[in-house]
């Protein structure tokens, strides 16, 4: 546990010193200040947690959030809630999550990293976390790599463990007629969060993804195909085989 902290440190710190870098060589004075963002509604068959591929619920999920962006800077705040009636398991709920980051594009590479914190409705196990993902654009013709890390400080430890959790992948898009589909497969392993058993490698997901506009409304359908690849859920792994289908509806913003 201890080696992997501070493997995630070092990465923080260099993510920082990266957009830290950029911001002193390039303070992009042509550019005014302004604030945009936009507006999402994200539906789920099943909720998945994204990173780690836990099953957060079972049934039908409705996620909206918002994002506000200050340009140039790329700083930005965000504040989200999932929704459902029941059957969350014992650490989640309908919840409030708030984040503040920063998203910048370094050459060939898209940092986006931060902190957040998930307010668990009707629980006391509420979490504190960092993140930060990394994409490498286009590295070999259009493939797109990238890492996700994730590393969760739970407000009270007795009723829900924290914990450290990777998911890499790689994004290619493939066209098809006149649509682009968005091809992603991932792998994703954890250090024993949430109290699982530690897995270095505990599933593998592909998602198929694509992009439609309908005016200043953009809908982005997908399909989710996830494979167990460490200890069975009743053996304390963390993830199950799943098929599950996700619709995004985002509205941009332009505040000021």
């Amino acid at each position: 546990m201890k080696t992997t902290i501070k493997v995630f440190w070092l990465i923080v710190c260099l993510l920082a010193v990266c957009v830290g870098g950029v911001a002193a060589e390039d303070p992009q004075t042509d550019k005014k200040f302004g604030l945009t963002g936009y507006l999402t509604m994200d539906t789920h068959s099943s909720y998945i947690d994204k990173v780690s591929g836990e099953t957060l619920h079972n049934g039908t999920v409705i996620y909206p959030h918002l994002v506000v962006v200050a340009e140039p800077l790329g700083a930005y705040l965000f504040i989200g809630t999932y929704n459902n009636l029941k059957r969350f398991n014992k650490h989640s709920a309908n919840s409030l999550e708030y984040a503040v980051g920063i998203e910048r594009e370094i050459g060939m590479i898209k940092v986006d990293a931060g902190y957040g914190y998930s307010d668990i409705k009707n629980s006391k196990g509420d979490v504190h976390y960092f993140y930060s993902t990394i994409e490498i654009r286009e590295l070999i013709d259009k493939l797109t790599p990238y890492l996700s890390l994730e590393w969760d400080f739970p407000v009270k430890k007795e009723i829900l463990e924290g914990g450290f959790m990777y998911r890499l992948g790689g994004k290619y898009p493939v066209k098809i007629s006149d649509q682009v589909i968005d091809i992603d497969l991932s792998f994703a392993g954890h250090d024993g969060i949430y109290g699982y058993r530690p897995e270095k490698i505990s599933s593998a997901r592909l998602t198929l993804s694509s992009l439609f506009k309908l005016g200043h409304l953009e809908l982005s359908p997908e399909l989710n195909f996830q494979k167990r690849l460490g200890h069975s859920h009743e053996n304390g792994g963390i993830a199950k085989d799943r098929i599950y289908g996700g619709l995004r509806l985002v509205l941009p913003l332009s505040i000021l």
